[in-house]
């Protein structure tokens, strides 16, 4: 049994819950959590807005499901940083969660998931990935 948990947790602009990922939005917002398995504890917590690359300046990035379900405002997602300097932010982190829980970890979704068309290729950092579904 591991001794961490790393999961991660991501919102896109568009649709969500069962629609997830059937109208190929980008993410906008996105969590990372590592919990000590044997503590039963949360021992790091990262919360990144992310900014679209095709952010037009003169339209709206959410959907309206988006802004009512999730609580996004369009300038929180505006100011938000690049998806991969969120990833490289929580790697650079100073936090208690060890680094080596984002470097091997496992996926389970049981509906569309846009972290494996987005995420997944920018772990060209050395991590391992497992996706189950």
């Amino acid at each position: 049994m591991p001794n961490y948990l790393a999961v991660i947790n991501l919102a896109t602009a568009g649709l969500n819950g069962a629609l997830l990922g059937s109208d190929e939005e980008e993410i906008v917002i996105l969590v990372f959590v590592v919990v000590d398995v044997a503590a039963k504890q949360v021992v790091g917590l990262k919360e990144f807005f992310v900014k679209p690359r095709a952010a037009d300046i003169n339209e709206n990035v959410l959907s309206e499901q988006a802004r009512d379900e999730l609580g996004l405002q369009e300038d929180q997602v505006r100011s938000g940083k690049p998806l991969e300097s969120a990833i490289e932010e929580r790697d650079g982190s100073q936090d208690d969660a060890p680094k080596t829980a984002f470097k091997i970890f496992v996926t389970s979704s049981f509906e569309q998931y846009p972290e494996g068309k987005t995420i997944f290729p920018l772990l060209g950092m050395g991590a391992k990935s497992s996706a189950l579904g």
